[in-house]
């Protein structure tokens, strides 16, 4: 999508540093331009506190020369008693259609987890949308719900 690209569109950059929590702050980022338009940039930062505590986080972004464009993001979370959470998102649209995604889940210090996922990509012939959750003790729900192009409720294809 991007072909070559000129070194004079494309820049990078990262650091690190000491924080004010006792622990360590580090990041990165990327952007770049192709010669018909096309881009994209990207960028991640790591922060821990000293306690055994830590997080991160990155995203990235694009846009095709035809104007197609999507951008994702997440974060996770360690905490010093064992919990973990992850969190994340993505979207996309195009001429043909646009599909948007996000969701997390969380594990506990006792081994229990949780999370969900919601999914729906829109076209020319309607939409689909898909919810499901998770749990250690109920396990997994799904529903999915499909529309034709004029919003009325069909059956989803297999």
């Amino acid at each position: 999508i991007f072909g070559m690209v000129d070194i004079a569109q494309a820049g990078r950059a990262r650091g690190e540093h000491p924080n004010a929590a006792g622990g360590t702050t580090a990041a990165a980022g990327a952007a770049q331009q192709g010669p018909n338009g096309g881009k994209h940039a990207r960028g991640r930062v790591v922060a821990t506190d000293g306690q055994g505590n830590g997080a991160t986080a990155s995203c990235g972004s694009f846009q095709t020369p035809s104007g197609a464009q999507g951008a994702r993001a997440s974060g996770t979370t360690v905490n010093a008693d064992g919990t973990v959470t992850r969190r994340g998102g993505v979207a996309a649209e195009g001429s043909k259609g646009s599909v948007a995604s996000q969701g997390g889940t969380t594990r506990n210090p006792d081994g229990t987890y949780s999370g969900g996922r919601s999914t729906t990509a829109t076209g020319a012939n309607g939409s689909a949308s898909s919810n499901t959750t998770w749990d250690s003790t109920s396990g997994v729900s799904r529903t999915v719900t499909c529309k034709d192009a004029g919003g009325n409720a069909v059956a989803c294809p297999r």
